[in-house]
């Protein structure tokens, strides 16, 4: 079967990341945009982003996703946006759906949408279904597509029952996430799972979470997915945490990774026909 262009969704900084963890994680929105503008010409296409504040601290508000936004639109007019609306730090609906507010060129063009609740090793992230069929219907208002994020499979036959009920729109982009401690852990027979309850036209992408990215970055390839990297989910560039990395060394690991497998890097105009039309 021949599998689409490869699609590269790199997740920049994410809620938890902090220079100790990583000296390289952007946390300004400057440094967000600087980040943000490399892994753009390296052949990223998509950016999963969450805000930060001057400060570095995570912030919900529309205001500083729309520095952000703006400068790397400024950058890139085609790049796919999406914004996080995750409830591992801000809990209230109307913080989490802030950004969803975000008008004409600021507007993402898809917000995130997890399927489920579930625990990270220290907190709990909750997702009632009232909460997630109030963030469907007002990202459908505004027009933006939800991102599904999927962390283990009952979340996925959530999905499936969700879709056959008319409940929500099929998917454009589904986030499978393997090896965080507390939801489904990385290995081939996971995998096959989640593959098997996706149905024939559903574009996925594999995220590994740590020590996994890498791993399950390659198992995407393989399977004809996409791909999620970035120094949200991973800090280290290898297994045994010496070697800190940069989301621009990632996308450079995938994007050679993907030539030496024979596949093909989706260029603005791939990936925007590809989730968009």
């Amino acid at each position: 079967m021949q599998k689409e262009p490869l699609i590269i969704n790199v997740c920049l900084t994410g809620n938890v990341p902090t220079k100790k963890d990583n000296p390289h994680v952007p946390l300004s929105p400057d440094e967000i945009i600087k980040d943000a503008a490399a892994v753009l010409e390296l052949g990223a296409t998509y950016l999963h982003i969450h805000a930060r504040d001057e400060n570095g601290y995570p912030d919900y508000k529309k205001e500083v996703f729309a520095k952000i936004i703006s400068g790397i639109k400024k950058i890139n007019d085609k790049v796919i946006i999406c914004v996080t609306t995750s409830g591992r730090i801000f809990k209230k609906i109307e913080e989490r759906s802030d950004a969803l507010m975000l008008k004409n060129i600021l507007k993402p063009d898809f917000a995130s949408l997890t399927l489920g609740s579930f625990n990270f090793p220290k907190e709990e992230c909750i997702n009632a279904p009232a909460t997630i069929q109030a963030l469907y219907l007002l990202m459908r208002e505004k027009g933006i597509f939800p991102e599904w994020e999927i962390f283990e499979p009952g979340m996925l036959h959530f999905g499936n029952y969700l879709v056959n009920n008319k409940r929500i729109e099929k998917p454009r982009w589904i986030n499978i996430f393997m090896g965080s401690l507390g939801t489904a852990p990385f290995n081939e027979n996971m995998t096959r799972l989640f593959l098997s309850m996706l149905k024939p036209d559903w574009r996925f992408a594999l995220a590994g979470v740590g020590k996994f990215q890498y791993r399950a970055n390659q198992m995407s390839l393989k399977t004809g997915g996409h791909v999620r990297v970035g120094l949200e989910d991973s800090f280290y560039m290898d297994g045994e945490k010496k070697d800190p990395a940069t989301n621009i060394r990632l996308v450079k690991r995938i994007v050679s990774e993907a030539k030496a497998v024979g596949r093909d890097i989706a260029d603005f105009n791939i990936t925007r026909k590809l989730l968009l039309s």
